[in-house]
């Protein structure tokens, strides 16, 4: 019990220099641990003497020659020629298109996503439905502790995926379901 005691001693030997500045300090007395954080908000009660009754201490001041905040990016408005530009990139970029079905809502929409986004970012798909992001690839570690990809996050959750080539490097992910011979004589027909 020295401790507390102590602590309170220096407690009242702080609140003289308080009373230079303008300020008092007054400790109520009680069998309260003075280290609970009970102790300190209901025990302390600062007072100011001054004539506007706010403590100076506490009034923040700023400066008169601070600017605005800039904003967060120093991009501008696209003009109507770089989103030509812009459109015609993306259209020869490779990338997926992603038919998708949000399980909240059971909304099925499709997506178009870059590979280097896919296999190299991260990718995060809304449903127009219901406006909810949902996860397909984390390669910068987002939302995940480790990188995956759509596989691994389905993996985790004890589904899988396969892999179907339709024709010349073009790819499409399949559910696995347990009537597989089925699904492969379906898309061997659609093959040939």
């Amino acid at each position: 019990m020295a401790a507390p005691r102590r602590l309170l001693r220096n407690v009242v030997s702080t609140s003289s220099r308080f009373c230079d500045t303008g300020f008092s300090l007054t400790v109520r007395s009680s069998g309260v641990n003075p280290l609970s954080a009970r102790f300190v908000h209901s025990k302390y009660t600062f007072k100011s003497q001054t004539s506007s009754g706010v403590a100076p201490l506490l009034v923040r001041y700023n400066s008169t020659n601070s600017t605005p905040p800039n904003s967060l990016t120093d991009r501008k408005p696209a003009t109507p020629e770089e989103d030509a530009y812009n459109e015609a990139r993306r259209a020869e970029e490779p990338s997926y298109l992603i038919t998708f079905t949000c399980k909240p809502c059971s909304h099925r929409s499709g997506h178009r996503i870059s590979k280097h986004g896919y296999h190299k970012g991260t990718v995060l798909i809304m449903c127009p439905n219901c406006r909810n992001r949902h996860v397909i690839s984390d390669h910068l570690n987002i939302f995940m502790d480790t990188k995956s990809t759509l596989e691994d996050i389905l993996a985790k959750q004890g589904q899988s995926l396969r892999k179907v080539t339709l024709g010349e490097g073009d790819m499409e992910l399949w559910p696995e379901t347990s009537n597989t011979t089925n699904s492969e004589t379906e898309i061997s027909e659609k093959k040939s």
